[in-house]
């Protein structure tokens, strides 16, 4: 049986609005926002996600698009969906091809649901600068479906702000409306409490970030050999840079933490010498 014919208790909007009325802002996303960011950080800075992008671009051949004119927003039962007037023309083959490659893009480093309409204004319209602060699409995939829950890896506090919601819902419903919410409030509770979220916040993100930078090529004249030279960025310069180490010794420190960034956020990492 569908969550769209359920009861009005069971719909899914429903549930969402009232998690939304209980705390937003509070202490339940603090962790989430800062995993959210750390994502965003990365993303700005990597050289190939910007190339994914342009490939996307070519690969469908992406005007150049007017963000007031051709971004639009379409209430759907659950949320509202941000669309494009030029995609939407395209033929539902197109259409479909796009998804899939969104959802590639998304799998491959390793991004929740929420960012799949940040990354499709990335390729619609270029950088965005805003970034989705909270996985609130990936509640509404759990209470269609509970065991979503192993596959999404929600926060302690994001449990329990769910959890929260749930029973305040329960509390609000009629009176034959309560057994059949009850009930799928328990699926939803035991898949939560069997879940667990892998990712933990990095502790050297700043730092890690900058090591992004490593391969980066730079050309400057050269007097004495009287022309152009063109340098790559070492580990050993990063060192120096970013650690104020000028031996070097702490080279190896920045390949590491460029290997375990690379690692935690994209699906097949590759590290320059």
């Amino acid at each position: 049986m569908s969550i769209k014919s359920q009861p009005v208790a069971w719909n899914v909007k429903v549930v969402i609005e009232t998690l939304l009325r209980i705390n937003l802002e509070g202490k339940y996303f603090a962790v989430r926002k800062v995993l959210n960011e750390e994502k965003f950080l990365f993303l700005q800075k990597s050289k190939d996600f910007a190339n994914d992008i342009t490939e996307i671009k070519n690969e469908f051949s992406v005007p150049k698009l007017n963000l007031d004119e051709d971004h639009i927003l379409i209430e759907q039962l659950d949320y509202e969906i941000e669309d494009s007037n030029w995609l939407t023309e395209q033929g539902n083959d197109k259409i479909d091809r796009w998804e899939n490659r969104i959802k590639q893009l998304l799998d491959k480093y390793k991004l929740p649901i929420s960012f799949r309409d940040w990354v499709e204004y990335n390729v619609l319209y270029g950088k965005q600068k805003n970034y989705p602060h909270y996985n609130i699409e990936e509640f509404a995939a759990i209470i269609r479906n509970p065991q979503d829950a192993h596959r999404l890896g929600l926060t302690t506090r994001e449990k329990k702000f769910m959890l929260a919601g749930f029973r305040q819902l329960i509390k609000w419903a009629k009176e034959d409306e309560r057994a059949p919410l009850k009930d799928h409030y328990l699926k939803v509770k035991d898949s939560l409490l069997n879940s667990k979220n892998p990712r933990r916040r990095s502790r050297t993100i700043n730092t890690a970030i900058k090591s992004l930078n490593m391969g980066t090529k730079r050309t400057y004249f050269d007097y004495n050999a009287d022309a152009d030279i063109v340098h790559k960025t070492t580990s050993s310069d990063l060192a120096t840079t970013v650690f104020g180490d000028e031996t070097g010794k702490k080279a190896a420190l920045v390949r590491k933490q460029k290997e375990r960034l690379l690692k935690r956020h994209i699906q097949s990492p590759k590290v320059e010498n």
